[in-house]
């Protein structure tokens, strides 16, 4: 069954070990404390679970580039984000025991615009809260 949720990064409202996939796309982005998000996405999964992440790249990012909307009166709004290199995503995969599978960086005009994750979760592992 495909469950959707919309909630805060952490604490996540699951039992651990609740899920056989995590999809996150363009969240992590907004949240100031990625070890704190991934270690309760790293909670949630069983081992062997997968972990699906996409976000904007940081090289984006550092550039300036911001998500952007209208709101009802028309006012152009930025949301918030934070640099996030990819080399603290990948230290968070190795420190909560999620096997780094895949690392894609698609561009545009030659610049990284986003950047895709797959980790898998590795059995007997237990994230830095203390839930495996």
């Amino acid at each position: 069954h495909l469950h959707r949720l919309a909630a805060a990064t952490h604490p996540l409202p699951f039992r651990p070990g609740s899920f056989d996939a995590v999809a996150c796309n363009l969240v992590l982005g907004h949240v100031p404390d990625l070890d704190a998000a991934l270690d309760a996405i790293a909670a949630v999964l069983r081992p062997g679970g997968c972990l699906l992440l996409s976000d904007f790249h940081p090289e984006a990012t550092a550039r300036g580039w911001q998500r952007t909307f209208r709101d009802a009166a028309g006012e152009e709004r930025a949301i918030v984000q934070y640099l996030h290199p990819l080399d603290d995503y990948r230290a968070a995969c190795e420190r909560l025991g999620l096997a780094l599978e895949a690392l894609d960086e698609p561009r545009w005009r030659g610049q990284p615009v986003v950047f895709v994750l797959r980790a898998r979760k590795l059995p007997g592992r237990t994230a830095v809260n203390g839930r495996t």
